[in-house]
């Protein structure tokens, strides 16, 4: 699949907000990207759903097929299909990191390219229930 239409789909998922797992998932997602500085921090209130969309589209991939396409690098395709400019940008720091794997063994995003491991284990990491039990204790009776 596109990542153009992962992306679409991932959108439709945000905002449907029916999806707690999927929601959580993207935020794991979005603070890997921003931590390894391949999102950037500033202006978060402006493209900040720009960034759940990307990150969105890649839990999809990791948690379907493990595959996606970039048909076209160029940045007027993308924007006619109604998609960010910087995708290709992401998506080449993305390979260079190591997060994705190149289909191709080129350097840079192009063509059909694979999720990493790393990316899987977060998507994974955000789906595992982290409940710790809590044991209440009266203090009245403890003194």
């Amino acid at each position: 699949m596109d990542i153009v239409e992962l992306m679409q789909t991932a959108k439709a998922r945000l905002q449907s907000n029916e999806q707690p797992l999927f929601v959580e998932q993207t935020a794991t997602i979005v603070g890997l990207l921003r931590a390894t500085g391949i999102l950037a921090h500033s202006r978060t209130s402006l493209v900040g759903h720009t960034h759940n969309e990307f990150a969105g589209a890649l839990v999809l991939a990791a948690s379907t097929s493990g595959r996606f396409d970039l048909y076209s690098r160029r940045q007027g395709d993308l924007h006619t299909r109604g998609c960010s400019t910087r995708v290709v940008a992401w998506l080449d720091d993305m390979v260079s990191t190591g997060l994705l794997q190149q289909k191709q063994g080129l350097q840079y995003a192009k063509g059909e390219m694979s999720v990493g491991d790393l990316l899987c284990h977060y998507v994974e990491y955000a789906a595992l229930p982290l409940r710790t039990p809590v044991k209440r204790i009266n203090l009245a009776h403890t003194i």
